[in-house]
């Protein structure tokens, strides 16, 4: 299974690059077609995609991830850090299990 970015920063996708992770140039008028793309690719386990390109297609993103098992979709923070909060992850974990940290 292959790893595969999606970016609209050169810094991400260079730095991925050189960890040995290829990545795909897009922004917001043309990710629907780079996604539709690589998750029609049977080769293709992770796609990777930073935060601030990720917003643009959310409702896309939330359907493949709901309705295919692979790939997977991450999220990763951009070049400017994370528009999540601090702590998103106990959040997550609290709503969705009722266990607080």
């Amino acid at each position: 299974m292959k790893l595969r970015l999606i970016s609209a920063d050169r810094d991400i996708l260079t730095g991925f690059r050189l960890a040995g992770v290829e990545g795909v140039p897009a922004n917001a008028e043309n990710i629907a077609e780079v996604l539709s793309d690589l998750v029609g690719q049977r080769d293709i386990g992770v796609i990777i995609i930073d935060e601030e390109l990720a917003k643009t297609a959310l409702a896309l993103i939330d359907d493949i991830k709901l309705k295919k098992p692979l790939p997977l979709i991450v999220e990763i923070p951009g070049i400017n850090g994370s528009a999540r909060p601090p702590d998103f992850i106990e959040g997550y974990i609290r709503e969705s299990m009722g266990i607080k940290l």
